[in-house]
């Protein structure tokens, strides 16, 4: 087994598909983002989550593949270095429930009905 670290960036293989004059405005930020240095943009990604979310990545130099035009539509492709988005652990439902099922395996949900009794019978009589 092989550990990562938390923070990492994702290295991400991207493609746009894009109509004459998108083409024109993309290569057109492009060669503005070169001349910037390859300052970070944002971008809506599917990464780390079923939903799109926003994230800061920058074009990776030499990625960007020779555009293909077929019916008027140009495929440009790049790789991006994305950065990670924070996600607070009391946030994090999918990684509290994966927690829970490591820790209980097949107690889980027992273990969670146990707990919601705590939190929602037997303390709200000691908040009273």
């Amino acid at each position: 087994m092989r550990l990562d670290t938390t923070g990492n960036v994702h290295t991400v293989s991207a493609s746009w598909n894009l109509r004459p004059a998108d083409y024109d405005m993309f290569m057109g930020y492009v060669r503005n983002w070169e001349r910037s240095g390859g300052d970070p943009f944002l971008i809506s990604l599917r990464l780390e989550g079923s939903e799109p979310q926003e994230y800061r990545a920058t074009f990776i130099p030499g990625s960007f593949s020779r555009p293909t035009r077929s019916a008027g539509v140009f495929t440009v492709e790049a790789q991006l270095e994305v950065l990670p988005n924070f996600v607070s652990p009391c946030n994090d439902e999918w990684a509290a429930r994966a927690m829970m099922e490591a820790v209980f395996g097949d107690d889980a949900c027992e273990a969670i009905d146990i707990l919601d009794k705590v939190v929602n019978e037997d303390l709200v009589y000691v908040r009273a």
